[in-house]
């Protein structure tokens, strides 16, 4: 039987699960404070009960979305972990513009019904929302509840990036147990104090925004000596040894992205002499910036704005260079090179 002439859920009855007492869902908060933080999409799986597994048995595979507002980005971040409730694999999560398929992350396969969490590194804008793509042959699940007031868009076979499609069947009173976390890029407001001896050993307190989750605080090329993230708008780090005196990039970087400020390494003050020599002009660095997500062309602009460029392009089999998105760049987002400097990419 072609299943796409009916709903995609023959194996709801054999998977439905005996009483169910009742069911808690709270939608997570979303921004709380002015500047930003993390949000979650989605209903709070934690306290969240399953009733019923959506599954695929469709040619070209199956994408489910979650009509409600939930399920869709306050904010333009990146997607850093999602999770499923009586999930089974392989599972793809799918960002989602109106009926337009968007970015999918790495294809996951929960061992378990139980709450399983992934990373993630997919951008989303304010707006879009998240979805879930099954592959045909009743081989993938991903658990659903009954509320009243849902309803799950169903796609048959599967949207591709950048396809426009309206949905085949939509499903009342039925909502995903599917969430995901958003991170908006971090920001630098301050840094205090602004410089130190080359020597290095200043103890510093960096001040922003979206400073959770950060991996790396350097100091031009050079990690920090040390450093710690007191809170979401707060880091601590310890300058390291720069041998010579002058400004270089200060960053932070996240799952998110990269934020970028600068410290001074100042020369000590030499005694007066009656000549001195004019001092050399700052040399120009390349701050590379994150291309994965974007076009060629936006990849080109954000290279020239960080003084670097874009060198060697390589394309997937079937991709443009007018449509393509980058998926991979060599060297990576935060590296300080010199000036110029070429950044290699790949479009998917």
């Amino acid at each position: 039987m072609d299943l796409s002439t009916r709903k995609p859920l023959s194996r709801l009855t054999p998977r439905l699960v005996l009483a169910v007492v009742g069911f808690i869902c709270a939608f997570a908060a979303f921004a709380t404070t002015a500047r930003g933080a993390t949000v979650t999409l989605g209903p709070d799986l934690t306290t969240a009960v399953g009733v019923n597994t959506f599954s695929c048995n469709v040619p070209g595979g199956c994408t489910y979305s979650q009509e409600s507002p939930s399920y869709v980005s306050p904010i333009d971040g990146t997607i850093v972990r999602w999770r499923v409730l009586r999930g089974h694999g392989p599972l793809t999560l799918r960002v989602i513009t109106g009926n337009t398929g968007g970015l999918t992350g790495e294809t996951e396969r929960p061992a378990s019904e139980s709450l399983e969490t992934f990373p993630a590194d997919i951008p989303i804008k304010a707006g879009q929302r998240i979805g879930v793509d099954l592959p045909a042959g009743f081989v993938s699940d991903v658990g659903v509840a009954r509320p009243a007031g849902f309803a799950v868009s169903s796609w048959t076979p599967s949207l591709l990036g950048g396809e426009e499609r309206a949905p085949n069947n939509v499903y009342n009173e039925f909502e995903l147990l599917l969430n995901a976390d958003v991170q908006p890029p971090p920001g630098i407001d301050s840094v205090s104090p602004p410089r130190g001896p080359p020597a290095g050993g200043t103890t510093i307190t960096i001040s922003g925004h979206d400073f959770s989750g950060a991996g790396s605080v350097q100091f031009g090329a050079v990690p920090a000596a040390a450093f710690r993230v007191d809170s979401d708008t707060q880091i601590t780090a310890v300058a390291p040894s720069a041998g010579a005196a002058g400004a270089v990039p200060l960053t932070v970087t996240t799952p998110a992205g990269t934020a970028a400020s600068v410290f001074d390494y100042e020369a000590p003050v030499a005694a007066p002499t009656q000549t001195s020599s004019p001092e050399p002009p700052a040399q120009s660095l390349c701050l590379v910036p994150k291309l994965k997500g974007v076009k060629l062309k936006v990849a080109k602009r954000r290279a020239r704005a960080g003084d670097c460029k874009v060198g060697k392009v390589t394309r997937r089999h079937g991709v443009d260079a007018k449509s393509g998105k980058v998926i991979k760049q060599v060297p990576r987002p935060g590296t300080v090179l010199a000036a110029g400097t070429t950044i290699t990419v790949r479009l998917g």
